[in-house]
């Protein structure tokens, strides 16, 4: 649903993480990232560096325009 509406979905593994599932969730193969544990924070980074400069950072949770963070948790979806 969220890719029919044009909203990138960036998906983050480490560890015994499927890549394939990875690949499957996000928005293009470009925002599915294998990292290790260590290397987490620099992936973050990464990453908000690639939204700041494209400027596509969502707006803000409650503000009644589409977008916003969320985490994944059990299978729902809970806004951040």
């Amino acid at each position: 649903m969220c890719k029919e509406r044009g909203i990138d979905i960036i998906a983050i593994g480490f560890g015994s993480a499927d890549r394939e599932f990875l690949k499957a969730v996000a928005s293009s193969d470009a925002n599915s990232y294998f990292t290790s544990l260590t290397a987490l924070v620099e992936t973050f980074s990464s990453i908000a560096q690639g939204i700041a400069r494209t400027g596509l950072a969502a707006p803000p949770v409650g503000s009644g325009k589409p977008g916003g963070l969320g985490l994944l948790r059990g299978g729902r979806a809970q806004r951040r």
